[in-house]
C-alpha cells in the first residue's frame, strides 16, 4: 500500500495538519510510532509544517529502555528531527503517589509532552532555524502564539492505528459504555489545561529541564492541547509490512505481550479470534462503526446543547453554595437527549467525568418520579434533591472551586458558577468600534485575536491582562487591587481567559488587545447573568 499518500488524505479529511504548524510526535521505538515519525517526516515539506519528537524512558524495562532511547535518538539524527527525551523512576513515583504503574505513566507522559510544546515552539521561532522573519510558515506559528493558544498551531501526534481504536471501543462496550465510550479514540481530539499533574519532582530531558523552573512548568502544564492520530486507519500488520519494505526496523516492548493486562488479552487472543474464526476485516468494520459512533456523539451532544438553555440553570443559594437547577420538562425529551443534558450537568457540578455513568444517570432520572423533599448522594460530594418542578444538583461552594474551566466553544449558552454566558457571533462591519454600548455585562471581542482556545474560569497565578493597545499588561492581582475588590471577593470573580491572558474581568474591564477596531472581521459578542436558584 501507498502508506505516505493515503495517511496525507486521512489527515486532510480531519483537517488534522495546518501549514505552519508545529507537529510533535511521540515515538517510543516500536513499529507503530516509528511509522508515524517516517510519514510525517515524509509529509513535512509537503505539508510545510515543523515536526520534532519526544521520547519518554521510563526507567521500567532496564537496559531495554535504555536501547529503545538510544534507538529513538539515532533514527531523529539521522533525519535532522529535534527531539526532546525524557527520563522519570515511573515505579518510584507510582509507589510515593499511591497510583497504578500504568495511569502514572501516562499523567507522566503528559507532562513531559506539554513541557516539550513550549521548547518546540521557541526552537521554530528562533532566528538560529535560519527562517526569515516574513517566511509564511514562520509567520503562522507567530500568529498562533500571539492569540495566546497552542491548540491551533501545536498537535501532538500520537502512533494509535486501527487495531488500538478497535481494542478502546471493544474495550468500552465489554464495560459498559456510552457513544462516546464507543467511539475510541478520535482521529482529533482537544486536551484542556486540566490534565494532573504527578509531584516527579521535575521531568529531566536531555535539554536540561527540571521542576524548579516553575514559569516554564506551569506554562507547559497550562496549555491546552490538540492531539491527532494520524495512523487511525491502517491495521498494524499493515505497518510492519510498509517498515520492512522500506528496510526499517523497530524496537518490541516485551510488556505488550504480558496478558495479564486487560487491554492486551484483547489484543493477543480477541481480536486474531474475530479475525480467524468470524471476519479476517472485523478491525476495519469495528474500526468504521466506532468513526459512526463518534459522528452521533457530536450530533446528539449537540442537539443537548441546543436545548439546556431553557431547560438547566445554574445559580446560587443563600449560603453561597452553587447549585444547578433541572427543569421537569427534561423528561419530555428523547431519552437519548435527556441522558446527554444530565451528564452535562453532572460533568458541570463535579468538575470532572470519571466515575460518572450509566448509574448516575439512572438515580437521576428515578429521582424526577420521587417525591418532594427526596434525595440522592452523587460522586464527588454533589447531591441531588427533588423540588416542586425539578432537580436540584449541590455542591458546596468551596468544592466549586476546583472544578474545570468550562471551554468556550462557539455560539451558544454556557454556565459557569452561578452564571448564564450567552455567545453569539456576528461579522465586522465599518464603525462597528465607534458603536458599542456602555454595558458592564454585555462586551464585545474580536473573535480572531481571542481564537478558540477561550475558557470561563476563576484566576490563577500568573494571570495578566493588556491594559494598552500596544500589549502592556498588568497581574491580574494588581488589576484587583486598583479597583479595590476585596481579596475574599477576588476568587469567585469568572474571567474569560486562554492560557494566563485574561480577557474579560466579568463586571469589570476587558483586554486592550481582543477589542474591535476597524479592522475587525468577527465579532463574538458575551452577555453575562447572575443567575439565582433557591
Amino acid at each position: 500500500m501507498d502508506l505516505i499518500r493515503e495517511a496525507d488524505a486521512y489527515i486532510r479529511r480531519f483537517h488534522m495538519i495546518d501549514e505552519g504548524d508545529v507537529v510533535i510526535a511521540g515515538v517510543s521505538g516500536g513499529a507503530d510510532s516509528v511509522c508515524l515519525l517516517l510519514v510525517l517526516h515524509a509529509l513535512r515539506e509537503k505539508r510545510s509544517f515543523h515536526l520534532a519528537a519526544v521520547h519518554v524512558n521510563h526507567n521500567i524495562r532496564g537496559a531495554d529502555a535504555d536501547a529503545d532511547e538510544e534507538y529513538v535518538r539515532t533514527i531523529c539524527r539521522e533525519r535532522k528531527i529535534p527531539l526532546y527525551v525524557y527520563s522519570f523512576p515511573v515505579t518510584e513515583i507510582a509507589r510515593r503517589e499511591k497510583r497504578g504503574l500504568e495511569e502514572t505513566g501516562r499523567l507522566l507522559r503528559q507532562q513531559a509532552f506539554r513541557d516539550a510544546v513550549g521548547k518546540a515552539e521557541r526552537l521554530f521561532l528562533s532566528e538560529e532555524t535560519g527562517e526569515r522573519a516574513d517566511n509564511p510558515k514562520r509567520r503562522r506559528v507567530t500568529e498562533v502564539r500571539g492569540r495566546g493558544g497552542a491548540a491551533e498551531g501545536v498537535k501532538i501526534a500520537l502512533a494509535h492505528h486501527a487495531n488500538d481504536l478497535a481494542e478502546t471501543a471493544l474495550f468500552q462496550a465489554v464495560r459498559g459504555s456510552s457513544l462516546a465510550g464507543l467511539a475510541g479514540i478520535r482521529p482529533v481530539s482537544r486536551i484542556g489545561g486540566a490534565w494532573e499533574e504527578v509531584d516527579a519532582e521535575g521531568p529531566t530531558s536531555s535539554s536540561g529541564y527540571s521542576r524548579g523552573n516553575r514559569n516554564m512548568w506551569e506554562d507547559a502544564r497550562m496549555k491546552e492541547l490538540t492531539v491527532i492520530h494520524p495512523l487511525l486507519f491502517v491495521r498494524r500488520w499493515e505497518i510492519e509490512e510498509w517498515l520492512r519494505e522500506q528496510n526499517i526496523c523497530w524496537r518490541t516492548d516485551a510488556t505488550n505481550l504480558d496478558e495479564g493486562y486487560s487491554r492486551n488479552c484483547l489484543r493477543q487472543r480477541v481480536i486474531p479470534y474475530l479475525e480467524e474464526h468470524l471476519n479476517p476485516e472485523a478491525v476495519r468494520h469495528i474500526r468504521e462503526l466506532a468513526e459512526d459512533a463518534a459522528q452521533a456523539d457530536e450530533y446528539l451532544h449537540a442537539e443537548a446543547r441546543k436545548r439546556e438553555s431553557g431547560l438547566v440553570e445554574v445559580g446560587s443559594n443563600s449560603d453561597g453554595g452553587v447549585i444547578v437547577f433541572l427543569k421537569d420538562a427534561v423528561m419530555q425529551e428523547a431519552e437519548v437527549i435527556q441522558r446527554y443534558i444530565l451528564m452535562d450537568a453532572l460533568e458541570m457540578m463535579s468538575g470532572r467525568k470519571k466515575d460518572l455513568g450509566r448509574e448516575q444517570l439512572r438515580q437521576l432520572r428515578e429521582l424526577f418520579g420521587m417525591s418532594v423533599g427526596k434525595g440522592v448522594d452523587l460522586p464527588y460530594g454533589v447531591r441531588a434533591v427533588r423540588r416542586y418542578d425539578g432537580i436540584c444538583l449541590v455542591r458546596a461552594g468551596a468544592e466549586l472551586a476546583k472544578s474545570a474551566a468550562v471551554p468556550v466553544t462557539g455560539e451558544g449558552t454556557f454556565f459557569f458558577r452561578g452564571w448564564k454566558f450567552t455567545c453569539r457571533r456576528m461579522r465586522g462591519y465599518p464603525g462597528a468600534e465607534k458603536k458599542i454600548p456602555l454595558n458592564r455585562y454585555t462586551k464585545y471581542f474580536d473573535y480572531d485575536k481571542i481564537g478558540n482556545n477561550i475558557v470561563f474560569r476563576t484566576r490563577l497565578a500568573g494571570d495578566r491582562i493588556a491594559v494598552t493597545d500596544t500589549g502592556q499588561t498588568k497581574k491580574l492581582k494588581d488589576y484587583f487591587i486598583n479597583e479595590k475588590i476585596p481579596r475574599d471577593e477576588r476568587g469567585g470573580i469568572p474571567l474569560l481567559a486562554s492560557g494566563q491572558r485574561i480577557f474579560w474581568v466579568v463586571g469589570g474591564r476587558i483586554s486592550e488587545d481582543c477589542r474591535i477596531t476597524e479592522n475587525t472581521e468577527n465579532i463574538l459578542e458575551i452577555t453575562a447573568e447572575e443567575m439565582t436558584c433557591q
